[in-house]
C-alpha cells in the first residue's frame, strides 16, 4: 500500500497535532471510524501518547478506503480540524484533507478490510495449506525440515516478538517438549525451538500451533504468513521426498 500524503506533509501534520497536544485527544480524533479498523491499529511500543500519535497517523496515511467507502485517513483530518477550533495551525489540516481529495482514487487503495473479514477471505485456504504442510488428517507428522519453515518463522518473528507472546500462543496449541535457548535470545532464535518441537509434535498439535499464531496476528501479518505457508507448499510440492 503506497503512502497517500508525502512525508514532508506527514511531519507537519505530526508537529501540529503535537503542538496542539492532540496526543490527549485520540478518542475524539478517531470518532467516526470503524470500530473494526481501529482495532487493527498497531498500538505503540513503550505507551507514550505522541508515540501513539505518530504512529496512528502513519498508518492512517497507508490505509485506503474500506469496503463500506469510508476513508479513515480523511475521518481523522476532519476530526482534527473541528478539534483545533480554528485555530491558525487549523490550516495544514485543511491543506492535507485537500490534497487528499484532489487526486483521483486508485482501486489499489481500497484497503484491507477488518480482520473478521481477512479471516473469512483467507481461512478456506489456510486450512487446506496447514494440512498440507503440517499432514494433519494423515495420521502421520509431516515430512517438513525445518528449513523448509524458514519462510513462516521469519513472519512469525517479526509480528510475535516476545517471550510472553511466544508462551501464550505455544500454551493456546498445547504443544509441549520445547527446549528454548539461552537468555535473551532474540524472537527468531525462540521461534526456531518452538518450530523445532512442532516437527516432532502429532500433526494435530503441529496444525494448532499454526492456527493459534494466526490469532495472535493482526490483519497484514496473516496476509503475509498466508503467502509464506504457499511457498512453503510450493517448495514441497517442487521438491521430491524419498
Amino acid at each position: 500500500m503506497r503512502s497517500r500524503l508525502g512525508p514532508e506533509l506527514i511531519d507537519q501534520l505530526i508537529q501540529v497535532a503535537i503542538q496542539l497536544e492532540f496526543y490527549d485527544r485520540r478518542l475524539v480524533l478517531l470518532l467516526r471510524i470503524r470500530r473494526d479498523f481501529q482495532s487493527t491499529m498497531p498500538v505503540a511500543r513503550g505507551g507514550r501518547m505522541r508515540d501513539q500519535l505518530v504512529s496512528d497517523l502513519n498508518y492512517l496515511n497507508e490505509a485506503g478506503i474500506l469496503s463500506d467507502g469510508s476513508d479513515p485517513l480523511e475521518i481523522w483530518l476532519t476530526n482534527a480540524i473541528d478539534a483545533a477550533g480554528g485555530v491558525q495551525e487549523e490550516e495544514v489540516f485543511r491543506r492535507a484533507l485537500a490534497e487528499l481529495k484532489q487526486p483521483a482514487r486508485d482501486p489499489d487503495d481500497v484497503s484491507r478490510d477488518h480482520p473478521d473479514t481477512a479471516a473469512v477471505q483467507f481461512q478456506p485456504s489456510r486450512n487446506s495449506l496447514i494440512d498440507e504442510i503440517t499432514g494433519r488428517g494423515c495420521g502421520v507428522p509431516s515430512r517438513l525440515a525445518l528449513a523448509d519453515l524458514r519462510p513462516v518463522i521469519d513472519v512469525v518473528a517479526d509480528s510475535l516478538t516476545s517471550l510472553s507472546q511466544v508462551r501464550t500462543t505455544i500454551s493456546m496449541s498445547g504443544l509441549t517438549g520445547i527446549t528454548f535457548p539461552i537468555d535473551h535470545a532474540d524472537a527468531r532464535q525462540l521461534w526456531i525451538a518452538v518450530f523445532q518441537a512442532a516437527l516432532d509434535a502429532p500433526p494435530e498439535t503441529f496444525a494448532a500451533l499454526l492456527e493459534s499464531i494466526f490469532d495472535g496476528l493482526r490483519a497484514r501479518p496473516k496476509a503475509a504468513l498466508d503467502a509464506a505457508l504457499c511457498e512453503v507448499s510450493r517448495q514441497l510440492s517442487d521438491t521430491p521426498r524419498s
